[in-house]
């Protein structure tokens, strides 16, 4: 048989390659993607429960969140970022205005970025992967935390990640009109995706890489010319539109990054340098509680080296069986002068004189249409025109193969490699935000190495009994790292779930209440973006930037005019200006979310000087005030609801269960009589609870007693009797002198409380401490 016999016969069975790696739609495909949908709903559902805890409180509206709700629902961002102008503005007016109705708007996009990575691991390797990746990059605490407050990376990420699928499915549809569709679909959302923020242009240069690969050129493949004629859509009238309002945008691409990023850009070569900051963050990164935990940050990087390391080895590998078809074929055309036919082909495999190689691992989906390897490579280049018969008559002989060697691992790890560099060239800011674009790529990359060492794993079972060891060691080491890893996240996740359990943050709808309550009806706002959220839509609101020249643009206010400050960066040169000025004090909040916050008037005049208005919010720990404030006449006025000396709480205690404690009791310590209180071994535990009288609901109230810690350490705080704190406990360690303790706490719906005391987190033994007398005084309800 000749040369050209055999090409024949390969074309009556044609060998289908491609990308995709999920078989034909069948009836077990089906059960299979609705078990996968099930698992995806659910990690999603549970995503969405535990990141949306407390997040209109926790953290503190930033000024970056007030100037994107306002400038989307005025048109500030049309000309600069035009996707992230008409999207807020839609979710604004389907929501409401206001912090928590932004921060949702994000999680809804960080809920189609699950489900986008889920479905291009799906497409690209297995279902498997596809959910182990969204599992990591669930657990992982800073994709978690870019999440609480609302940036612009976040549709970025999506958008960019959606234009890449779009472009997969694309490519691997053979009808034309649907080609057409998942183009041009996928060239617009990656165009969007830089309409959220630069960081979103990454998308194209993903594609651009995937496309080499596959093709060896820029625009050799159909999918990748739809695409590019998708995005050239709507990015030429957008130019011709900028063109013609070149001023405006400048301007709002400079109000923009300043507010965003507050610093200016480095350059190729300092960027580059400083890429190291972006990791040591994301290796740092904690969640939103008082103590670090950055366990599940660590060992989700570890996997993470660990997949592309094996990646690199499978590319590798793919190269080495290339090197091993040119040798095969060479030898073929030694000893035949060309191809020969199949049977003699069949003849030589028979009799051993031929070693096939192996298919499996050649992933022969890069080079069957022309790809980068195959056009760049004298090796391929060789064999170019016997590659299909060859391939074809391996597979019919039984040549070495695997299961899955339609798998494209190496273009994941070119994909990921290629965001790594982009990113650290491109992108000088080095914010967490922007860090999910690439931590989704590792997250893939950890699903695929997974799912194939397990499989790996599996396949050894019916092999020598070394093998069967091996592969069982690798088998229960790679659960135990997958066990570690999602563990730890879910362990972080859980934590922070509970704290904000067990902590009452003050929403900021406080402070906006008193800020409307003190500035003048119909009044032009002087601040920061932070204190947008704070007015209603239609009030005029001046945010200068760095030290501009704000006066002249109120000088012909007909309307009073008034100035807010904080202590927060962002109003630095508004306290600045204050400082310099005369202008008459309006109002003073102390122990705000951002410190002490002043309202000046800077126009209008009144009848007769008067004292500013001055209120008291519960003040700041760990940087979140909790709930509740307070004017200074109800300071004033607050009277004292009940008074407990020592022997009193002695008697409350004798009725109380003491869980194996000594039962308190009433010593002289020094020339005072105090209440001995001596704890178990404990952490961070309750050991004691001393019942409050009856307490009004919903209202603020003051403790004051004074503690002497004698040995260990101890923390003392108020709780409603479900076990919520009321206020921050107090941590105190060993000291000579009675330490005077004044605490703040609103009560619940129900009004009952109780001065807890226990020990402090991560106390190794016993404590002991001393208890004066117990005052409690009414401040009243928030006027």
């Amino acid at each position: 048989m000749t040369e050209g016999s055999a090409k024949a016969a390969a074309k009556s069975e044609p060998l289908h390659l491609s990308a995709n790696a999920i078989p034909a739609w069948t009836d077990e495909a089906r059960r299979a993607d609705r078990l996968a949908g099930l698992l995806l709903a659910g990690l999603a559902a549970l995503f969405a429960f535990f990141v949306t805890r407390r997040i209109g409180a926790i953290p503190a509206p930033t000024a970056a969140e007030g100037f994107l709700a306002h400038e989307a629902l005025t048109g500030g961002l049309m000309l600069s970022r035009p996707a992230l102008d008409w999207t807020l503005w839609a979710a604004l007016v389907a929501f409401g205005d206001g912090v928590a109705q932004v921060r949702v708007y994000g999680v809804l996009l960080a809920l189609a970025t699950l489900v986008i990575i889920y479905s291009i691991g799906r497409k690209l390797h297995s279902r498997a992967a596809g959910l182990l990746a969204v599992a990591c990059l669930i657990g992982d605490p800073n994709f978690f935390n870019s999440l609480r407050t609302f940036r612009p990376e976040t549709g970025a990420v999506t958008f960019a990640l959606l234009g890449f699928y779009l472009f997969l499915r694309a490519q691997a549809t053979d009808r034309l009109g649907r080609k057409w569709l998942w183009g041009l679909l996928g060239g617009a959302a990656s165009l969007l995706a830089g309409w959220f923020d630069p960081i979103g242009w990454s998308g194209f240069l993903w594609v651009l890489a995937w496309g080499l690969i596959q093709r060896g050129d820029l625009l050799g493949s159909t999918s990748w010319r739809i695409f590019l004629l998708g995005a050239g859509a709507l990015l030429l009238p957008y130019l011709l539109w900028i063109g013609t309002h070149w001023a405006e945008y400048q301007r709002q691409a400079a109000q923009v990054a300043a507010v965003l990023y507050g610093q200016p850009g480095l350059s190729l070569w300092e960027n580059l340098l400083a890429e190291g900051r972006r990791y040591a963050g994301w290796s740092n990164g904690i969640l939103l509680i008082p103590t670090p935990d950055s366990l599940s940050v660590r060992l989700f990087q570890g996997m993470t080296l660990g997949a592309l390391a094996y990646l690199g080895v499978r590319t590798a590998r793919t190269i080495s069986h290339m090197v091993s078809h040119w040798q095969f074929v060479r030898e073929l055309r030694r000893r035949f002068g060309g191809m020969p036919a199949p049977a003699e082909l069949k003849e030589l495999y028979e009799s051993g004189e031929v070693r096939l190689p192996k298919v499996g691992t050649l992933e022969s989906w890069m080079f069957e249409r022309g790809g980068l390897l195959r056009r760049l490579s004298l090796i391929v280049q060789e064999i170019e025109k016997d590659t299909r018969p060859i391939t074809h008559w391996l597979q019919v002989l039984g040549a070495p193969s695997h299961p899955d060697w339609r798998i494209p691992r190496t273009g994941l790890l070119v994909v990921t490699l290629t965001g790594i560099v982009s990113l650290a060239l491109f992108d000088s800011y080095k914010l967490p935000a922007s860090l999910p674009i690439l931590t989704a790529w590792f997250a893939l990359c950890v699903g695929v190495f997974v799912v194939d060492a397990l499989r790996w794993a599996v396949e050894q079972r019916r092999r020598t009994v070394p093998r069967v060891l091996r592969g069982l060691a690798v088998g229960v080491t790679m659960l135990a790292l997958v066990t570690a890893t999602l563990g730890s996240g879910g362990r972080a996740v859980w934590r922070f779930h509970r704290w904000t359990r067990t902590f009452t943050p003050a929403p900021y709808a406080d402070l906006a209440l008193v800020l409307r309550q003190v500035v003048p009806p119909g009044a032009t706002i002087v601040a920061s973006n932070t204190h947008r959220f704070a007015f209603p839509l239609g009030t005029r609101y001046v945010a200068p930037l760095d030290e501009e020249p704000f006066p002249a643009q109120i000088a012909d206010e007909n309307q009073p005019v008034v100035m807010i400050t904080d202590e927060t960066r962002a109003s630095a040169p508004l306290r600045k200006l204050a400082a310099q000025s005369q202008w008459p004090l309006i109002a003073e909040l102390s122990g705000t979310l951002y410190g002490t916050v002043r309202v000046y008037r800077l126009t209008g005049t009144e009848s007769a000087p008067s004292l500013p208005a001055r209120y008291y919010f519960m003040g700041s720990t760990n940087g979140y005030a909790r709930r509740g404030y307070y004017t200074e006449q109800q300071r004033q006025e607050a009277t004292l609801v009940w008074l407990a000396e020592p022997t009193e709480l002695e008697r409350l205690t004798k009725n109380l269960p003491h869980a194996g404690m000594r039962p308190p009791e009433v010593q002289r310590d020094g020339s005072q009589l105090a209440l001995r209180i001596v704890t178990d071994v404990s952490n961070y535990t309750t050991r004691l609870r001393l019942p409050l009288p009856p307490l009004k609901p919903n209202v603020m109230y003051r403790l004051q007693t004074a503690v002497r810690v004698t040995q260990g350490g101890a923390v003392i705080g108020v709780r409603d009797q479900t076990g919520l704190w009321l206020n921050e406990p107090v941590a105190l360690s060993e000291s000579q002198t009675y330490v005077p303790i004044d605490i703040l706490f609103v009560t619940n719906g129900r009004g009952d409380a109780e001065l807890a005391i226990g020990n402090r987190r991560n106390q190794p033994a016993a404590s002991a401490l001393y208890l004066g007398r117990v005052e409690v005084r009414e401040i009243g309800a928030n006027p």
